[in-house]
């Protein structure tokens, strides 16, 4: 039965992160967590909130503001400007279909407790 569940789980075209940023407050917040649907041919639109990959950072998840031939601009909620780059769609991981509240803590507090920042 568990192997089943498995099988099916790999099928659905989702992924779950953590919220751990507040760029994206309110409409994002710390310790939520968000379901991704992903897509490799995604069609996205202004005022879709992706998760990409930012190679310097890691993952995003901001709100897209502008659409051109060059790419796709992005911003968090809480930032005051555009963020810099150009996301071309090879970096979109897929867009945030689902918040849930509160559920992405004890991942939170796990990270804290075996990663202490040093004081």
């Amino acid at each position: 039965m568990l192997k089943f569940l498995i099988n099916i789980f790999k099928k659905i075209p989702i992924s779950i992160f953590v919220v751990e940023g507040s760029s994206m407050y309110p409409r994002l917040k710390r310790g939520d967590l968000i379901v991704v649907v992903k897509s490799k041919n995604i069609s996205v639109s202004v005022d879709d909130i992706i998760v990409f990959r930012n190679p310097e950072i890691g993952l995003i998840a901001h709100r897209i503001i502008k659409i051109t031939e060059t790419g796709l601009f992005t911003r968090g909620d809480n930032n005051v400007v555009q963020d810099p780059e150009i996301i071309n769609k090879d970096q979109i991981l897929g867009r945030v279909r689902v918040r849930i509240p509160w559920l992405g803590f004890p991942r939170i507090w796990l990270k804290m407790l075996t990663h202490p920042v040093d004081q």
